[in-house]
């Protein structure tokens, strides 16, 4: 097939959870497929010269930078004025994509577009199949962002956000030949409201084949002191469900850590977007903070336990937490960070429900490697038969396969001449 993807960003380095997904997709298509890649923004040769180095049978690259920025002001306004558009949508219209796109679409190059998350709604193409990919129902993350925020603007301003989002989704899905999302609280979600779109459930991937995890795990045999337990925190702490969260850890969890490992290490890794947070983390010398790291392989290597603090958001399994599972590594996390994942709660991960319950959890994972390890083991079993490339990617492909026939099935071919 020749597929083309349609990005908001470029998918290297796969850094955050929406690459990471893109990046898995390609490494396992481009090998099987012509794949080539449009996306919004820029990246300098190195970048590009690593992402071809990382996906050798990759096609061609193009890039399409931002509009000018008053430009874009007009086009929020206008686009929620007019359109009941979400800002972040108007905030990604491109002319030189939208004519770059209408033009393909009229010389039959392509079998299939894949639009990823809803910004790349507006550049659908009805006379090629198309797969739209949001992953999650956007809608539905904000509205959980509203019903969990304290603060009366964020809630009004989240629910405002869900709104725009939903008729929006409401009025485009059904469009495509295939919708695909990461779970099926998602994809019952949006079925419910737009019966006549096509959606099929396909989870992330953690990256690796059902060989790796296990293998990797049983590398690890040496086991530091515990005068060198490490935490790693991850996400994106920007986002206010995550940020609360964490805000929540350094608050009521870190300081009776502590007091029991005097040691102890803490390494964050993600965007802090709010500035008591990091006011906060400041205050304790043993937090080490990374806004980006080069392997996140290398940053979970570091650490004992994995600390997910995610209170409300996607209902779909978390790229970071399939991907410490996937390798062999003790997670904890509140309910939502799991949330999409068949884990058993003291078999594949420990999850917690009120903020003294993650104290005494994790003071226990921090007090027994034994109980780190058997978790480890069984999660890495877990993700390699739920996550693995080898078996996520061939569902991907066969998403793909369906949508062209299906799209070939109702279009008959234009006649020449």
């Amino acid at each position: 097939m020749r597929i083309l993807f349609v990005l908001p960003e470029f998918p290297f380095p796969p850094v955050s959870g929406g690459r990471v997904k893109v990046f898995n997709i390609l490494r396992y298509l481009a090998p099987r497929h012509d794949c080539d890649v449009f996306c919004l923004g820029v990246a300098d040769q190195t970048t590009l010269d690593g992402f071809k180095i990382a996906i050798p049978d990759i096609g061609s690259v193009e890039f399409f930078p931002h509009e000018r920025v008053a430009r874009n002001i007009f086009f929020v306004v206008a686009g929620i004025l007019l359109r009941s558009a979400p800002p972040s949508i108007t905030r990604c219209a491109n002319r030189a994509l939208a004519r770059r796109l209408s033009e393909l679409a009229a010389t039959s190059r392509y079998d299939l577009i894949h639009y990823d998350i809803v910004n790349m709604v507006q550049y659908h193409q009805d006379r090629v199949a198309s797969v739209h990919s949001p992953n999650d129902a956007t809608s539905l993350v904000y509205a959980r962002h509203s019903q969990a925020s304290t603060s009366l603007f964020k809630r009004i301003r989240f629910s405002l956000l869900s709104k725009l989002l939903r008729r929006y989704e409401d009025r485009r899905y059904a469009a495509f030949t295939k919708v695909h999302v990461v779970s099926e609280a998602d994809r019952s979600y949006l079925q419910v409201r737009t019966p006549t779109a096509d959606i099929s459930v396909i989870p992330i991937s953690s990256g690796y084949t059902s060989e790796l995890p296990t293998a990797r795990n049983a590398t690890r045999e040496y086991e530091p002191p515990a005068s060198s337990l490490t935490i790693a925190i991850c996400g994106n702490l920007s986002d206010p469900s995550i940020a609360r969260g964490f805000d929540r850890i350094l608050t009521g969890v870190l300081p009776g850590i502590i007091a029991r490992f005097p040691d102890i290490r803490v390494r964050v890794l993600g965007r802090v977007g709010l500035s008591r947070v990091q006011e906060r983390m400041r205050s304790f010398p043993c937090i080490e903070y990374n806004d980006r790291v080069d392997s996140f392989e290398a940053f979970v290597a570091q650490a004992e336990v994995i600390l997910v603090p995610d209170e409300t958001g996607a209902p779909g399994p978390k790229t970071r937490v399939v991907q410490a599972m996937a390798l062999g590594k003790t997670v904890l996390g509140s309910v939502n960070a799991f949330e999409g994942i068949p884990i058993q709660d003291g078999v594949h991960g420990k999850v917690y429900r009120s903020f003294e319950e993650c104290l005494s959890g994790l003071t226990q994972l921090l007090s027994c490697q034994k109980t780190r390890r058997n978790l480890g083991m069984s999660a890495a079993k877990l993700a390699a038969r739920e996550y693995a490339l080898d078996i996520v990617g061939p569902k991907y492909e066969e998403l793909y396969r369906q949508a062209t026939e299906k799209f070939h099935k109702r279009s008959p071919p234009m006649l020449s001449g």
